[in-house]
């Protein structure tokens, strides 16, 4: 039964979510779904929504802001080759906020005919980037256990410019794999409007041994029933998904990156405790025995499945579970940092490189990752970096490499439905570079032309130049920092305000 407009007013006040618009199309919602969309609210509902307003509004014509985007070609996020015309006439409509039409001018619908027109001439249009694992309440330039202690109003602003930096890379969607709780301020600004920040998940507090990894961040638990009221506690605040750390971690004293932290059985009872909230699972794991609980757990993502054997061994792969984990359609988010490019860390890619290759011929579905703010000095908008280097490690095509970054990632977002590819009806998350990205990845996306997240045009950043080591440094998981020549304007920012919160404490 259609909800009333009290109704949902009831609803929204019930479950706290003041902050989150109501609309007319939701009185066409059930209670159920409106439930749900209040106790575990996603930016999904509000691309719906968005959508159906579009479409109720078609018939008014075109939008002062609606732009027609021409380009010699177009990526669509999933093919092996673009979509080119030697004439120019590739197009792409954005339409309030989503893509009306992308195809040939010559099929343009006429409703679009006299929309404004933006000639891009020999560039490509592709799909934004998505970075599956980032930290955002954590300074890049602190240590995971070292962050400067700010204000709530100084750490919300410091979010913001990471999460601006991260759009002037052309990263329009991310997944915010830990912190205290920062992150979901972040993500109601960021729905409020305002400034064009990138659409944002939160995972809350990762669900962690006591004194376990990460366990500064407050979801300490011991046992199924702890388990559970960490995930309870993590659903109560609106939280878009759950992390739990299955083993140690390599930055927090008093763990050991191969030891699993959880058992069989409490893995599955959070991968269940979670399913009952409508929420996925994406597990921290470095152990070979902890990524085979994650496995068996059903789990919905493994973050970093480095295989640290029992002797210390990274890459120590087990092939078996490797192929479970692609028949279980299991995502990995790597998280393989740009530090690995450097000859320090070749011991550590002569080991991991066949493992990945391995998984990729398995078809085991990576995604682009960074885990930035987590690693020292890898800055929130430095994905491209890291994604570079593992493309060199799995031996990927740059369609393959792409795709980790835009629609497969989206999948391990649950964004599949909202964007990753350019096709008509998703958000407008978009870039337009210059090129083909598929013959030269790191040209294309090094010199952005346009980036526009959400529909909303934003100013790429000025200056990205390629990282070069500036010195060497000894062997050390603490260090794994990129050091530029000639950083960008977000990396110096970056460490200016670092300096700027160091002189503070």
């Amino acid at each position: 039964m259609p909800l009333t407009w009290e109704r949902l007013l009831e609803l929204q006040a019930e479950n706290y979510a003041e902050d989150l618009p109501l609309s007319p199309s939701m009185l066409q919602w059930d209670e159920a779904a409106a439930r749900r969309h209040f106790e575990h609210p996603t930016d999904v509902a509000f691309a719906m929504d968005d959508l159906s307003c579009q479409l109720s509004a078609a018939a008014e014509g075109p939008s002062e802001d609606d732009q027609l985007l021409i380009a010699r070609r177009i990526w669509d996020g999933l093919s092996d080759v673009c979509m080119e015309a030697a004439d120019g006439s590739l197009c792409v409509v954005l339409r309030r906020g989503r893509i009306g039409f992308a195809g040939h001018l010559s099929d343009l619908p006429p409703q679009f005919e006299c929309v404004a027109r933006v000639d891009y001439g020999e560039c490509t249009i592709m799909p934004g980037l998505i970075d599956a694992h980032v930290h955002l309440e954590s300074d890049p330039c602190f240590p995971l256990h070292g962050q400067p202690p700010l204000a709530d109003a100084a750490l919300l602003q410091a979010m913001q410019e990471r999460a601006a930096d991260m759009v002037a890379h052309g990263i329009t969607s991310c997944r915010d794999l830990g912190g205290k709780g920062a992150s979901l301020a972040l993500r109601a600004l960021t729905r409020r409007g305002g400034r064009a920040l990138p659409r944002l998940l939160v995972a809350g507090q990762p669900i962690t041994r006591h004194g376990g990894h990460c366990h500064q961040w407050g979801g300490g638990a011991s046992g199924e029933a702890e388990v559970r009221a960490v995930i309870a506690r993590q659903a109560e605040r609106g939280c878009d998904l759950i992390k739990v750390m299955a083993t140690g971690g390599v930055r927090t004293a008093g763990t050991n990156p191969a030891d699993a932290a959880f058992t069989l059985r409490e893995m599955r009872a959070a991968v269940e405790a979670a399913a009952a909230r409508g929420l996925k699972v994406a597990a921290h794991a470095h152990g070979v025995g902890g990524i085979r609980a994650c496995v068996d757990a059903r789990v919905h993502s493994i973050e970093h499945c480095s295989w640290v054997d029992r002797d210390g061994r990274w890459g120590a792969m087990e092939a078996e579970c490797a192929r479970e984990i692609a028949r279980a359609g299991i995502f990995v988010s790597p998280t393989v940092p740009a530090s690995w490019g450097q000859a320090r860390f070749a011991g550590l890619r002569e080991a991991m490189s066949p493992t990945y290759q391995f998984m990729v011929a398995a078809g085991v579905r990576f995604v682009a990752s960074s885990d930035s703010g987590a690693i020292p000095n890898v800055g929130h908008h430095q994905l491209l970096d890291g994604l570079l280097v593992f493309q060199k490690c799995a031996r990927l095509s740059n369609a393959a490499l792409l795709r980790c970054a835009t629609s497969e990632a989206a999948a391990a977002c649950t964004l599949e439905d909202e964007t990753g590819r350019v096709a008509e009806g998703l958000a407008a998350d978009l870039l337009v570079v210059p090129g083909n990205p598929l013959e030269d990845v790191e040209a294309s996306l090094r010199n952005l032309v346009a980036v526009i997240c959400r529909g909303r045009f934003v100013e790429p950043c000025a200056g990205a130049m390629p990282p070069k080591a500036r010195r060497s440094f000894p062997p050390s998981w603490t260090r794994a920092a990129v050091q530029e020549a000639e950083p960008c304007a977000c990396t110096r920012r970056m460490h200016r305000a670092a300096s700027a919160s160091a002189r503070v404490q």
